[in-house]
């Protein structure tokens, strides 16, 4: 379910989430900086800034439109965003599964 939800993200929201996925597995936080400087050249202004914080919500928007019910992303005031743990686990579950259920994998 969690994977039919990414494919209706946009690039953008894409890059954001997977960089979030990233992070998670490498210590968790991600600064707003970071993201910024990740996702356009111009780095950390205040309007991508605005434009970060839209992409955090409609990321946050489109998971609880499919149900999920609990917080994915969490912010951390002064620190940056960090994807929710217990969010994580069954994003890696339901990843383990498709793979364990693709066709190669049959092969």
């Amino acid at each position: 379910m969690l994977k039919k939800v990414h494919k209706t993200f946009s690039k953008t929201e894409k890059k954001v989430f997977e960089r979030l996925l990233w992070a998670q597995s490498h210590g968790g936080v991600l600064s707003r900086q970071e993201l910024c400087e990740y996702l356009w050249e111009d780095g950390q202004t205040s309007s991508n800034m605005s434009q970060l914080s839209c992409l955090i919500n409609k990321i946050k928007i489109k998971f609880e439109h499919a149900g999920v019910t609990h917080e994915i992303i969490t912010t951390l005031w002064g620190r940056g965003y960090k994807l929710n743990e217990e969010f994580y686990q069954r994003w890696l579950a339901e990843e383990q599964e498709a793979q364990l259920y693709s066709p190669q994998s049959v092969i």
